[in-house]
């Protein structure tokens, strides 16, 4: 979370790295042995790869992006979900390219796409290589995991889902952290740019594991990544205002 911020500013990273540390749901989770908490980690550090990747046009650190999907993956099948992050920055890095024809644009984003898929599948292969030579027990497993059913942790649907996660947020954060998201919401889309957007793949995660049948408060965690950064931008934000208003008070208190 410092990393990603750092990509923005001094003050954003240190707000990140506080907000994500002390997260309640992040600390008592830290002590159970779940895939939970290594598989949020891995998912930002897709994330700030690839941040990396938009801002510098390195082609090292999509691909860097791309294995760690692969172990975010290995980890827990959800993983597989964060691809969406390094198609969203080849998209970003290769359509934005307005010097190029539009035709030419897409081709080369196909083909970048890919390319990376064939290294997501290697990597995949290296670090989890019974997932490939045991692929019927694989299956078999992701079917047992799918089920519909479990007593205190179904019959929500689609909807209930939604705000069960909503809730869980907010009953860890209460109104000072919605008041943060809100102001956090209004920095993003006022003084950000749209790279940064790569944070809403929380939101995109939210919705995907909402169609599941169950529900579990862990599973929200990559989700809550949204959020959480959207708190830190917040008080990233009014610490700036905050200190620029003292210098001009101060300024004038010299006149």
């Amino acid at each position: 979370a410092y990393k990603i911020g750092k990509t923005v500013n001094n003050r954003l990273a240190i707000s990140a790295a506080i907000v994500f540390a002390f997260f309640p749901l992040f600390t008592r989770y830290s002590l159970y042995i779940t895939p939970d908490i290594p598989i949020t980690l891995f998912t930002l550090t897709i994330i700030y790869f690839a941040l990396r990747y938009l801002q510098t046009n390195n082609e090292k650190f999509i691909i860097l992006a791309t294995i760690f999907v692969a172990i975010n993956t290995a980890e827990k099948y959800p993983g597989l979900l964060s691809f969406l992050i390094v198609l969203v920055a080849l998209g970003l890095q290769v359509i934005g390219d307005q010097t190029e024809p539009f035709s030419h644009r897409i081709r080369t984003f196909l083909l970048r796409s890919l390319k990376m898929a064939g290294i997501f599948i290697l990597a995949l292969f290296i670090v989890a290589p019974y997932l490939f030579i045991e692929y019927s027990s694989v299956i078999e497993a992701l079917f047992r995991e799918a089920r519909t059913n479990h007593l205190g942790a179904d019959n929500l649907g689609f909807l209930g889902n939604l705000w069960f996660y909503v809730k869980t947020f907010y009953d860890h954060t209460g109104i000072l952290g919605v008041f943060f998201f809100l102001t956090g919401a209004f920095a993003f889309f006022r003084k950000f740019s749209k790279q940064i957007g790569l944070l809403f793949f929380g939101l995109f995660y939210w919705i995907s594991l909402s169609v599941m049948a169950l529900h579990w408060e862990r599973w929200g965690f990559p989700m809550f990544i949204t959020p959480l950064f959207f708190i830190a931008i917040g008080i990233s934000y009014l610490l700036e205002e905050t200190s620029a208003r003292a210098r001009i008070t101060t300024s004038l208190a010299g006149m």
